[in-house]
């Protein structure tokens, strides 16, 4: 039962030190997401330069394409 609970602890830190931080990430960084092309990426930092995106609501609202499912 332990060996579980410590895969568990692994897998969720794991997944939150690779968290990206669109609002500090690089074009570089934001072309590498899965399914995030050019134009979406380019979309996404003109909307960023306007304002920094306050929340996962905020970018949807902002731009054109990215919806719940790319937040998964």
């Amino acid at each position: 039962m332990s060996q579980k609970i410590i895969i568990a602890i692994l897998f969720f830190w794991f997944a939150h030190a690779n968290a990206l931080d669109i609002n500090q990430a690089k074009e570089s960084d934001l072309d590498d997401l899965l399914g995030l092309g050019p134009a979406m990426t380019t979309r996404m930092l003109k909307e960023r330069n306007t304002k920094a995106f306050q929340s996962w609501s905020d970018l949807m609202h902002r731009v054109k394409g990215i919806g719940k499912s790319t937040a998964h």
